[in-house]
Parts: structure tokens; sequence; C-alpha cells
């Protein structure tokens, strides 16, 4: 039999419990970016972890981060550029529209010896501009036709 004093210390748990499963629910969805950064933020979280490189995988994201048609479909990539390092610029907005300038620092390719993978003999800089699109209040990126940008450690482990 429950005593009397147990109950409020229950009731405390099962409210804290209820938060906790809410809250993990709730970060799951993402659909709703709140800005234009936010989006391209994800997007190049995403695409560094190998993201696009799975037609499979990518299919379970477009909803989430690409502006397009149903039944839009990325190409299979063939290539893809190791990246180790990017910075997200500031938006330049226009009504509901933003583009967004993403500066990569490219991995040195020059000892590389994959052809799955962009020639960047010495490394260097790359810049991409991103179009976001606000959609009842979703950003969300227009299709840009780029081949997967991944990080160095997702293409370690992507050969083991």
């Amino acid at each position: 039999m429950k005593s009397e004093n147990n109950m409020p210390r229950n009731r405390s748990l099962w409210l804290w419990t209820a938060i906790c499963i809410l809250t993990g629910l709730m970060s799951t969805q993402a659909f709703a970016w709140d800005s234009p950064k936010t989006a391209v933020e994800e997007f190049v979280k995403l695409d560094l972890l190998g993201g696009r490189l799975s037609s499979e995988q990518w299919s379970t994201y477009i909803d989430q981060y690409v502006y397009a048609p149903k039944e839009y479909d990325e190409p299979g990539w063939d290539m893809a550029t190791i990246v180790t390092a990017y910075r997200i610029g500031k938006p330049a907005c226009e009504n509901n529209l933003c583009r967004v300038k993403v500066k990569y620092t490219l991995f040195p390719t020059k000892n590389l010896h994959d052809t799955s993978i962009a020639r960047h003999e010495r490394g260097g800089r790359e810049t991409l501009e991103f179009r976001v699109r606000n959609t009842a209040g979703n950003w969300k990126i227009e299709p840009q036709g780029e081949h997967p940008r991944i990080s160095i450690e997702t293409y370690h482990k992507s050969r083991n």
C-alpha cells in the first residue's frame, strides 16, 4: 500500500519523466529550422557526416532539409570533397529567400589515391552559396546540385 507521503514524490518523478520524454521527442522533430543560418548549419553537419552519400539515408532527410517537390531525389554521387573545417556566413535575405555562404577548408589530396574524392592537391578553400527559402515558417535549402562535402573522419570511417 502506498503512503500519502510518497505521492508528491511519485508525481514529481512522473512529471520529470514526462518532461524528459517530450523534450526528447521534440528534439528529434527538427522540421522547422528557426533561421536560415540554422538550416544551413544543420545541413552542413549532416553532409559532413556522410548524410548524402547514401540515397537510402538521404531520402529520410529530404523533407527536413530541402525545399523541393515530394518527388525530388538527389543524383547518386560518385564523388565527394573532404573538408577539414568550415565557416558559415551571415545570411543575406530578401523576402522569403536568403543566400548563405559557407567557406570550406579542403583536405589536401596530394597523397590520396581515391577516385571517389575530388582532387584538391594542396587543399585550399572553397565557397558555396546556399539558397534558403522560408515556407510556412520553416527554413529549407533549395537543391544546389553540388556533390557532398564530408569530414576527414567520415572519409576514414567509410574506408574501414
